[in-house]
Parts: C-alpha cells; sequence; structure tokens
C-alpha cells in the first residue's frame, strides 16, 4: 500500500516470527503446568471435581461394569480465580486481539483497494486492475469473517463455562466442546479454498501444484489457451 516505504529487515522479520512462538508457548505454559492426570474411579474424580470446582475431561478407556469405569482424567488443578483469569486472558489474547490485529491492517488495505482511483483516462487494463483490487477486498473481508466465526464458539464455551458453572454437569457438554474444538481447529482449513475460489494466481499455482490429476491438466491447458488467443488478439490490433 506505501511502496515507497522500506521493507522490514530480514532481522526484523525474524525476531518477529521467534517472538511469536515464545508468546504462543507462554500463553499454554500455565495449562502444562497445573494439568494432572488422575487414572482413578470416575465416581471419585467426581466427588474431587465437586469439592474443588475444577473442569474434568474425563477419557473413558474400559468399561468393567455399569457402575465401574477406568479412566484417565486431565484436571487442570488450579483454583475457580485463576481458572477464571485464565479462560478471560486466553479470550483476549487468542480472539479479541487477532480480530483487532486482522481489522487494523485489512480494513485500511481494503478501504485503500476498493476507493483508489488511478490518474488520468480510464483504459480497460486499469478497470481490470480495479476488479482485481476489488476481488481481493473480498478475499481478506472473508478470510476474517471466516477467523471470526470458527473461534467464537470455543471462546464462548469456556467463557460461559465461568459465567454459568452449572452447565458443567450436562451430559452434552463433551460432544459441545468438540464441535467447537473442531470448529474452530478448521479455521486453517478454509483459507487455502478461500485462496482458490477468489485469487486467479493463487487457484493457478493450485492447479499447477497438482497437475498430476486430471482436472489440474485441463484447467492448465485451457488457462494457457485462453491467454495465447488473448496476446493474438493484442498482437492483431496493434
Amino acid at each position: 500500500m506505501f511502496p515507497l516505504r522500506p521493507r522490514s529487515k530480514l532481522k526484523t522479520v525474524i525476531c518477529a516470527i521467534v517472538a511469536i512462538w515464545l508468546i504462543s508457548f507462554a500463553i499454554g505454559l500455565p495449562g502444562l503446568i497445573v494439568a494432572t492426570v488422575y487414572p482413578k474411579n470416575l465416581s471419585n474424580l467426581q466427588n474431587i471435581a465437586n469439592s474443588t470446582d475444577l473442569l474434568v475431561v474425563v477419557k473413558q478407556i474400559s468399561v468393567n461394569s455399569p457402575d465401574q469405569y477406568v479412566s484417565n482424567d486431565c484436571i487442570l488443578n488450579w483454583s475457580s480465580e485463576w481458572s477464571e483469569a485464565y479462560d478471560y486472558t486466553l479470550f483476549v489474547l487468542m480472539y479479541v486481539l487477532p480480530l483487532i490485529i486482522l481489522a487494523t491492517t485489512y480494513i485500511p488495505i481494503s478501504i485503500h483497494l476498493w476507493f483508489h482511483r488511478g490518474l488520468g483516462e480510464v483504459t480497460r487494463a486499469q478497470a481490470q486492475n480495479v476488479q482485481s483490487k476489488r476481488r481481493a477486498v473480498k478475499m481478506l473481508c472473508a478470510v476474517m469473517l471466516i477467523f471470526a466465526i470458527c473461534w467464537l464458539p470455543y471462546q464462548l464455551f469456556f467463557i460461559l463455562l465461568q459465567l454459568s458453572p452449572t452447565i458443567k454437569s450436562s451430559h452434552s457438554l463433551p460432544i459441545i466442546f468438540i464441535c467447537c474444538y473442531w470448529l474452530a481447529m478448521s479455521n486453517s482449513m478454509y483459507n487455502p479454498i478461500i485462496y482458490v475460489l477468489m485469487n486467479k494466481k493463487f487457484r493457478k499455482g493450485f492447479y499447477s501444484a497438482f497437475s498430476c490429476f486430471p482436472y489440474c491438466r485441463e484447467y492448465i491447458k485451457k488457462d494457457k489457451k485462453i491467454r495465447t488467443t488473448a496476446t493474438s488478439i493484442r498482437t492483431s490490433q496493434v
């Protein structure tokens, strides 16, 4: 957007990447420190959870009888106050802050691409360039919207657990958590799909990378044929 400004140095980029990894590690470290595995009878573990107000994630391994379970149970072994503070901190750092960063970077770029016009008479090439920029704006908005939609249920799940602890006893809670978790983890899966659908250069590179498949080879052949025809028309007009 500002081509005359100096680009970031390689050292600065490397430092930023290392800082992001360190911050990510620090965010997940508290859960690693306080997590405890209890290979106990489920009924005894439930009593522990009820007495200390802990969120229990139960993995049932085998069933010996209707009232006897062998299980490994991962418990975040800290007080409810620390658990609440950690969940709210994660909500801010992993959802609110990324959305703010995306908004403060994507929105100015989108406004510049959407409303910026070249000087002088608008030629056919300039008109095509404007359309290309508007497609880029739509792609940026789609990426930001998909991120917000995918991660919101996962973040709200833990916030609601803090606001209403009684829902921890719900039998459908593990299913709800799995659905929210997989929706959040699927966020990265949608980005390549968006790029293929909305970015012609990315789509061309994608089909070239998977040219071993018949459909991709056919697309590459058609694209070359179209470009050859367009070049011939421009040459004849000159």
